[in-house]
């Protein structure tokens, strides 16, 4: 694990075949210096970073007609195909016998419209894997209103990465921030707490800092949003406030208000409880009287001369 120091192959000077193939080593590769070195092989790892002027001492000194090979395939290099390839594949001064890249994250270029690697590699017989098309973006999608903290949402074309980065332009300052991939027309980024109110622009990379810019692609426009604060009810602008801030001061008071509701309760429960103890309780049954009340109106008389009595029904049904 860990990453290659330049530390580490000064140390063997007359080194000649390093193999770090199938390890977890990360982070870039440094300049390979070692004179003597003719075997590298690197594959199967998690290096990243571009590929810049790390191989051209070792091209450099190989020696036409002596084996030598090269193998960075299955790692995460990106940024543009190294010039110094076509060299160790076509100039017999750098003729290399093995040479093996794919599986990487070269980006697609300019001059191939998004789709193909640059035009000299059209040439070469030799299999560099498939390039990597830098995002496309058309536009900001939750636009409307955008604050410190929120999260971006940004339409186009990108494919799918965990290892894609967002870079904002503030006035100040420049920031990158990682990109959150959801659909192949949908990336998010989201902004840092800090970031200052105004305008700022946004640029998407899938791997390094290939950001979409006019020297990656042919058709580029700048993307701008405007970063705010809330305005409140009465027309002024609120110095911290946000829609989260809101919605969760409104759950507190909920909270707060259902808490005194329950003591409330809970405390009415108790007096209760504490008339009933001593005896004298809150509310007293009904009693039973003893002397049920006998009703009789002999003044009532029926239809044809027939009188009618109304007696207790319980008197009633205590003579059955």
């Amino acid at each position: 694990t860990g990453g290659i120091s330049e530390a580490f192959l000064e140390a063997m000077p007359r080194l000649y075949s390093l193999d770090l193939s199938w390890n977890d080593l990360n982070g870039s590769i440094p300049v390979i210096s070692n004179a003597a070195l003719r075997k590298i092989d690197v594959s199967h790892n998690n290096l990243d970073g571009e590929l810049i002027d790390q191989f051209d001492i070792f091209a450099a000194n190989q020696d036409l007609g002596i084996s030598s090979e090269l193998d960075i395939s299955d790692n995460a290099f990106c940024g543009p195909l190294p010039s110094i390839f076509y060299d160790l594949i076509m100039d017999a001064q750098y003729y290399i016998y093995s040479f093996s890249t794919e599986a990487n994250h070269f980006r697609c270029e300019k001059a191939g419209n998004n789709e193909y690697f640059d035009t000299w590699a059209f040439g070469l017989s030799h299999d560099f894997g498939r390039c990597v098309p830098i995002p496309v973006i058309s536009s900001v999608t939750n636009s409307d209103l955008i604050q410190p903290g929120d999260e971006v949402m940004l339409a186009g074309e990108f494919i799918e990465t965990t290892r894609g980065w967002c870079l904002f332009t503030f006035e100040d300052r420049d920031e990158e921030v990682r990109a959150v991939y959801y659909s192949p027309s949908r990336v998010g980024c989201t902004l840092p707490d800090d970031a200052p109110i105004g305008t700022a622009t946004v640029t998407v990379s899938h791997y390094c800092q290939d950001f979409a810019s006019t020297e990656t692609l042919s058709e580029f426009a700048e993307i701008e949003f405007q970063i705010e604060l809330e305005k409140v009810e009465d027309g002024d602008v609120g110095t911290s406030s946000s829609k989260k801030t809101k919605v969760d001061k409104s759950v507190v008071a909920w909270a707060v208000a259902a808490a005194i509701l329950a003591l409330c309760a809970m405390a009415f429960i108790g007096f209760i409880l504490k008339r009933e103890r001593s005896g004298n309780p809150l509310f007293k049954p009904l009693q039973q009287t003893e002397n049920p009340i006998h009703l009789e109106d002999d003044s009532n008389k029926g239809v044809d001369g027939i009188d009618l009595k109304v007696h207790d029904i319980y008197e009633g049904q205590r003579n059955l």
